[in-house]
């Protein structure tokens, strides 16, 4: 009897050790794909973060595209390496451009080097002069006409010529230059005895067009002053 009671004990000891035995690996396996879930996850935080999130925090790696001089209307072109400063009717510069850092390396065709800085955050260059991207739409052209042109001209003259009769702007022209060259916004930010003197002869504040077409870079004035006669040659370009 004692013998017969035993056998089935163990028989039923083995199923249970052996039902243990095959859980275990059920088990184990679960937490391994658990375990590339969250890896997954964490590599998918870690995209969107790098990819999307850092370059708005840091700004961009370099510059690309388009930039231009609000001052004097002259653009700056970043493609891949090769760079090129112009306006829209004449190149000036062409070469390649390494950034490092807040740092820009310019060599021209020619071998020559210069150096210049990009503030990544505000997306603006430094190169001479301050360059911003360019996102606005091509300007339209302007069909100035001649006579407008003959008459500003005529206009022009007789605004520097009342101008040298005023002593500080004489004074500055003989010590300085007597010969200006006018684009932009320079007329409206006078920096110069000159300039203001014109400024307010030609009424400037109150000339839109005059304004419009010289702001935006579609003419650019050349003033040569004869001191001895008190006389002045005017060029619109």
């Amino acid at each position: 009897m004692q013998q017969q009671i035993s056998q089935p004990q163990q028989a039923v000891q083995q199923q249970i050790s052996q039902g243990q035995n095959t859980s275990a690996p059920k088990k184990k396996h679960k937490g391994f794909v658990a375990f590339i879930v969250v890896l997954l996850f964490i590599a998918a935080l870690a995209t969107v973060f790098f990819v999307f999130i850092m370059p708005k925090l840091k700004g961009n790696n370099e510059p690309k595209g388009e930039y231009k001089n609000k001052d004097f209307g002259g653009y700056l072109l970043f493609d891949d390496g090769v760079y090129a400063v112009y306006d829209k009717d004449e190149g000036y510069e062409l070469g390649t451009y390494e950034v490092k850092g807040d740092g820009i390396t310019f060599t021209d065709v020619n071998g020559s080097v210069d150096y210049g800085k990009y503030n990544s955050k505000d997306n603006i260059v430094e190169y001479g002069y301050e360059f911003t991207l360019n996102d606005e739409k091509e300007k339209f052209d302007v069909n100035i006409d001649d006579e407008y042109v003959k008459a500003l001209k005529s206009k022009i003259k007789d605004a520097a010529c009342d101008a040298l009769n005023a002593s500080e702007v004489f004074n500055e022209a003989e010590i300085f230059e007597s010969d200006y060259y006018i684009y932009g916004k320079e007329l409206s930010e006078t920096h110069t005895e000159f300039t203001k003197a014109l400024s307010d002869n030609l009424n400037y504040g109150s000339d839109s067009i005059l304004q419009y077409l010289l702001e935006e870079n579609y003419i650019a004035i050349s003033v040569s002053l004869d001191l001895n006669n008190k006389t002045a040659d005017v060029v619109i370009y």
